[in-house]
């Protein structure tokens, strides 16, 4: 029997990644709340996201994509915005003459490898990664991390100002250390 045949369960049973008892178990919990079994065996830490990932890539015959070593390429970031990256969990990786290659957590996305497919008007070469990676990632190529540090600098600076308007606007006296300053610069404090 080949791979794509192969139910996930009997994949990682196969494979000697799960006992019988734990797919059973992960099973009886996907009839009784739903959900994918993959995921059910994540959260039950019977599986690591990577194994999983490694496990549907062997399944669905897709190659793993290593997202600490491969760097996007800026023209297939501008294939897809940051946020509509995040939002589906996808990261274009590189625009070649005939095919866009993006890294997808979920390889059963069809919607969005098409909508990717039709954009790039090429076909779309789709590579998977754990999802704590990709979306790791993705927020690295987009520079979400920087963006939000500068955010949260402003934020601080905004408040720093906004305290000094209200203390100006109250005519309230500064406080006896800024008087200090004001009164004795450094340079005259040190002479």
């Amino acid at each position: 029997m080949t791979n794509a045949y192969l139910r996930l369960g009997e994949m990682l049973l196969e494979r000697g990644l799960l006992t019988r008892r734990r797919l059973n178990a992960a099973l009886r919990q996907q009839q009784s709340s739903g959900g994918r079994l993959g995921e059910i065996l994540v959260s039950k830490r019977f599986l690591t996201q990577q194994t999983l990932t490694e496990i549907l890539a062997a399944q669905y015959g897709y190659a793993v994509a290593d997202l600490e070593v491969q760097t996007p390429e800026p023209e297939a970031l501008a294939m897809l915005d940051g946020a509509e990256a995040l939002r589906h969990g996808v990261l274009p990786l590189r625009l070649r003459s005939s095919e866009l290659e993006c890294a997808l957590a979920d390889p059963l996305d069809l919607p969005m490898t098409d909508a990717l497919a039709q954009r790039a008007n090429m076909p779309v070469r789709v590579f998977l990664a754990a999802p704590d990676q990709l979306n790791a990632a993705i927020r690295t190529a987009y520079g979400f991390g920087r963006s939000e540090t500068k955010a949260r600098r402003r934020m601080k600076i905004d408040a720093q100002e906004d305290r000094a308007a209200l203390l100006a606007a109250l005519h309230e006296p500064e406080p006896p250390s800024m008087t200090i300053s004001r009164l004795f610069p450094r340079e005259r404090r040190s002479a």
